[in-house]
């Protein structure tokens, strides 16, 4: 500004500008000062003399239209479309840099270019042209797909709206559009279908487990009754008829056989009984490669790759060794000539990025359990069904196709997840994740005195399958102990108010009442009730807090009288 009044005064000529002042009061406004000097006869400047314009408002909405327009183009940049003005005679007037980024040519080069003269695929060119032309006699926009060739060759498909500005006259005065790199949304759409796909499978397994495990819990009280049964016929026939023991000894051993089928569908569920515990990766892997050496054959080598540091989890470990058990049973029968079993393990962390290309996977710090093969690997037809119940690819009497559905709910009942990968003739590599566990790992407790199962103490039974129930006192009952059976829990809360007892031995899931919540009704009046439940399925997680506590202990059914009098006698003697 000053040294536009000295170059004023120098030449003579008027000056104009623009600036701010503070006003009195503290305000900031913009004046426009208009100036000229006043010279005498000869020459010199006498004085300058001029005015000044108050102009904040016009500089006001000046900047807020500057402001309004870098927004539009900070909006414009922020999306994946590529947005476009062309004037009365279709050049372009205005493209976003999406233009550069998803075809590779510089804006300037789209600037003044008329449409039709642009990288429009020649198939598409005449097919736009009458849409724009039509638009415009309508005065009305459209919608059209069209393809466009970029800088690198490569044919990229658009969807495109187009909409028409008019002017007061109501003749076309621009043209606004913008162009949708459809790829992108087909990606999206992939994506989506891929995400219902998944829902849709977890829906299923979820139906399936239920029906599972509703059939799992009646069929074991029929195998209880079955194994109890027989063995009290075993009991009572010790030194007859050798025939008679013979069938009994083969209906107890097809019992066990039936009753590892239910424990199959139970895992696969996630209703299984666990008894878990803090344990080492690294201690399962080295136990169970002793076991596949004499299960697998020596046709197969196998090899087990440690981590280098302890990797604890909390898991059941009998059902994680079950688990690494049928992976490489799996693995064994994909390869009927021989080949290579490898087991490894290492730490695994990760994010989301990663966890969303994992069904059922959160992100996290894991165990990461590997059981890979050199088989025929997995058909793409057949991937997405190998942990389904009851499918298999194998011969008919080759497999039940239970061994992976129960690896996949064993799994996810100790918060985990398990995924494959394999290709036709690439054999296949199945992945278990379990979350590392920041508690200490727990010793092996001593097994119970098998001689020491028999007892004078007052046991109150609540079973409400009768012929679980009549089988349960008798057994008891054979062993030495006074029993008070109650049909529901409603009888035993009758029973305990006029009868002492030593120990509560319940059904866990029951009509009216569960078994936890009857211990905890009836621990009220009697403080550190020991407290054994019994069941075979379980439907929820409080059925696994019923078995925490220094007083109380699980029997899984379908159990044993061994198992029965056993569990009984360690409870009341802890």
């Amino acid at each position: 500004m000053i040294s536009g009044f000295a170059a004023m005064h120098l030449t003579g000529e008027r000056h104009e500008c623009e600036y701010r002042l503070i006003a009195r009061d503290g305000r900031t406004i913009w004046v426009h000062d208009c100036a000229v000097v006043v010279r005498d006869e000869d020459g010199r400047n006498r004085y300058a003399q001029g005015f000044m314009l108050d102009v904040s408002d016009r500089k006001q909405a000046e900047l807020s239209l500057q402001e309004s327009e870098q927004r539009f183009r900070d909006l414009v940049s922020g999306i994946d479309v590529i947005v476009w003005e062309a004037d009365s005679e279709l050049n372009f007037t205005f493209v976003s840099k999406q233009a550069e980024d998803i075809l590779g040519y510089p804006v300037e080069d789209w600037i003044s270019m008329p449409r039709f003269a642009t990288h429009i695929h020649p198939d598409d060119r005449e097919r736009v042209i009458a849409g724009d032309r039509a638009a415009i006699a309508r005065g009305e926009g459209y919608e059209i797909h069209s393809r466009v060739i970029a800088a690198d060759g490569r044919v990229v498909p658009f969807r495109e709206i187009v909409r028409i500005e008019v002017d007061e006259d109501g003749r076309m005065s621009q043209l606004r559009g913008v162009m949708i790199d459809v790829t992108l949304q087909e990606q999206a759409d992939q994506a989506r279908a891929a995400l219902e796909e998944q829902l849709q499978q977890a829906q299923k397994m979820e139906a399936i487990g239920r029906l599972a495990g509703g059939i799992a819990h009646d069929f074991n009280n029929l195998l209880t009754a079955i194994l109890g049964y027989s063995g009290l016929a075993l009991v009572r026939l010790e030194g007859g008829d050798e025939a008679v023991l013979g069938h009994l000894d083969e209906i107890q051993a097809a019992s066990k056989r039936a009753a590892m089928l239910t424990n199959q569908l139970l895992a696969f569920s996630r209703q299984q009984a666990m008894v878990p515990k803090v344990l080492d990766v690294n201690d399962v892997l080295t136990k169970v490669e002793k076991l596949l050496h004499r299960l697998i054959g020596e046709e197969i080598a196998i090899e087990t790759v440690l981590a280098s540091e302890p990797l604890l989890v909390e898991a059941d470990p009998a059902q994680l060794e079950q688990v690494l058990i049928n992976l490489a049973i799996n693995a064994r029968d994909a390869m009927p000539s021989g080949g290579r079993i490898t087991i490894a393990c290492v730490r695994c962390e990760l994010d989301e990025a990663a966890a969303s290309l994992l069904p059922d996977a959160v992100p996290g710090v894991f165990a990461s359990i590997s059981v890979a093969d050199t088989g025929h690997g997995i058909s793409p037809e057949a991937k997405p069904y190998v942990f389904d119940p009851f499918f298999t690819t194998k011969e008919v009497g080759k497999g039940t196709g239970l061994g992976l559905a129960t690896a996949y709910g064993t799994v996810q009942q100790s918060d985990g997840f398990i995924a494959v990968d394999s290709e036709p003739g690439e054999g296949a590599t199945f992945w278990v994740y379990l979350p590392l566990s920041a508690h200490a790992a727990v010793s092996d407790s001593p097994e119970p005195d098998r001689d020491r199962s028999t007892g004078t103490e007052t046991i109150l039974l609540v079973e409400d399958e009768q012929i679980v129930r009549d089988l349960t006192l008798e057994a008891l009952e054979l062993g030495g102990y006074r029993v008070l059976a109650a049909p529901d829990p409603a009888t035993a809360i009758a029973l305990s108010r006029d009868h002492p007892y030593d120990l509560l031995l319940t059904d866990v899931v029951m009509p009216e009442m569960r078994g936890g919540e009857l211990a905890r009704h009836l621990s009220l009046d009697r403080p550190g009730l020991k407290v054994l439940f019994m069941s075979g399925y379980l439907d929820g997680d409080a059925a696994l807090g019923e078995r925490s506590g220094t007083h109380t202990a699980f029997l899984q059914k379908p159990f044993t009288l061994a198992d029965l009098t056993l569990k009984v006698r360690r409870l009341l003697d802890s």
